[in-house]
């Protein structure tokens, strides 16, 4: 509502569905005028993804599946990756996304899918990158003994 000194508020809704506003404009000599509109909320969108395997060797890749859900009339329509190591993704499009991480650590990975620019929802899921171990062997040179 705005009142007599211009002054915007704002009502945030609970929960999705079909809301009545009504709007009264009251002039100085006490006649008003009435309209009411119907407001729309949707529900937000369920992020969630599986991840592939769950941990891997530096050089591998993961593979992340989306499976989130949206029950609203507005489709998910972008998706948002950031893989914990700096690197971050934005698709209009579902699917897997297969990674490669080329540095050992556990890594935070957080993923965000939005059906407007005002639902969206986001899920995390840690995993980790091994070191692999060096591969290192020596010989020395000689003569084969007899063995009598």
């Amino acid at each position: 509502s705005i009142d007599s000194l211009g002054n915007t508020s704002f009502f945030r809704f609970d929960a999705p569905g079909t809301y009545p506003v009504r709007l009264r404009a009251i002039a100085d000599n006490g006649c008003y005028g009435d309209t009411t509109i119907n407001v729309v909320t949707a529900p937000n969108p369920y992020a969630a993804f599986a991840v592939a395997p769950d941990s891997i060797c530096i050089g591998s890749n993961f593979t992340f599946t989306d499976s989130a859900s949206f029950s609203g009339t507005v489709p998910v329509s972008r998706f948002w990756w950031s893989y914990g190591d700096g690197r971050v993704d934005s698709f209009t499009t579902r699917g897997p996304r297969q990674v490669r991480y080329d540095t050992a650590g556990v890594f935070t990975v957080r993923y965000v899918n939005s059906a407007s620019r005002c639902n969206s929802d986001t899920a995390t899921r840690t995993i980790r990158v091994w070191q692999k171990p060096d591969a290192w062997f020596g010989f020395t040179t000689g003569c084969l003994q007899d063995s009598t």
